[in-house]
């Protein structure tokens, strides 16, 4: 957190103690910037510097993910945290019910991701996708264990996804990006107001061949990734003092081309698809004057899709904290 500190400094001159008579006093402002420790409110639940939380404790800006040029918040957190990981690609995209999660202490399902402090694991997967990148202002992370503090779901570590809130300036602003490369392409548009804040992302990815790969007596399962585009919304709207509510949907439709290996060669027999669609919703409540923070939240996903046979699944999550 860069902070900038104002030291006023007021000249007067005299002569043999006596002060001289109309002088003028001058004001000069000496600015100096002074980069102070981060605040984080994972770790403990309270704003304290990091410095002074009993806990391995990382923050990534905005102006980090910037920086390294970072499409997807799964890809920032893999490379800047350094952690391990699990992704059928490197964007960290799902397919279905076949999830890219983050493992924090290399620990498989032990990794809690909230948003805004709302739990946001899906069958207990800690997907990093459902926040489009231009939306979020910093994620903190807390490795080890925070079972204590979050629940089973910490047993490795935490993930709190902090996304950018409505700021009264009085006017429109926004922005409208795009991206074209080797890897996929998209376009984003991001809307701010006094009362909301708004980020809407596409992306399209190229086909992917050899996602899975022959064992090493040349067999095993075959995957390839075809015809693959993400779609992602956010939206936090400024209810009443210290009230805040925020709503995420993220729609990821793929199709695949599976089969088996035979001598290292690929033998694909079957043409699947996934169309997934993530919701969260929440609602924040944060009075500095009290002290008092509650998040109440609900979270779905719904899955269509064949893989051989058609399939329909869906699941919800619901919880409330104070």
């Amino acid at each position: 957190m860069k902070r900038t500190l104002k030291k006023t400094a007021v000249t007067v001159m005299a002569v043999s103690g006596v002060l001289l008579e109309g002088m003028t006093v001058v004001q000069a402002e000496d600015v100096q910037k002074v980069n102070l420790d981060n605040i984080v409110v994972t770790a403990t639940r309270t704003e304290k510097d990091a410095l002074d939380v009993p806990a391995n404790t990382q923050v990534i800006t905005a102006e980090d993910i910037k920086k390294g040029g970072y499409t997807s918040v799964f890809e920032a957190v893999k490379v800047l945290a350094q952690a391990n990981s699990f992704a059928f690609q490197e964007d960290g995209g799902d397919y279905g019910s076949m999830m890219s999660r983050i493992k924090l202490r290399g620990i498989d399902d032990g990794t809690l991701v909230l948003v805004n402090g709302n739990p946001s694991n899906y069958m207990n997967h800690a997907t990093l996708n459902n926040i489009p990148i231009d939306q979020v202002e910093r994620i903190e992370i807390v490795k080890g264990a925070n079972s204590a503090l979050y629940g089973p779901q910490a047993i490795g570590g935490v993930i709190n996804i902090i996304t950018k809130k409505p700021v009264k300036t009085g006017k429109v602003t926004g922005n409208i990006s795009s991206a074209l490369g080797s890897r996929e392409k998209s376009a984003a548009v991001n809307v701010q107001t006094d009362v909301f804040n708004l980020g809407v992302r596409k992306t399209f990815y190229k086909d992917y061949d050899g996602i899975q790969h022959p064992g090493i007596t040349g067999s095993g399962p075959a995957l390839d990734i075809r015809d693959k585009n993400t779609e992602q919304l956010y939206l936090s709207v400024n209810m009443a003092k210290d009230l805040v509510f925020n709503y995420g949907r993220t729609s990821n439709e793929v199709a695949f081309e599976s089969g088996k290996f035979n001598n290292y060669m690929p033998i694909m027999s079957k043409y699947g698809y996934y169309d997934t669609t993530f919701n969260d919703y929440s609602l924040i409540y944060d009075s500095k004057k009290t002290g008092v923070k509650a998040v109440a939240g609900y979270n779905t996903i719904n899955m269509t899709g064949t893989k051989g046979s058609n399939n329909t699944s869906w699941g919800y999550n619901a919880n409330f904290d104070i």
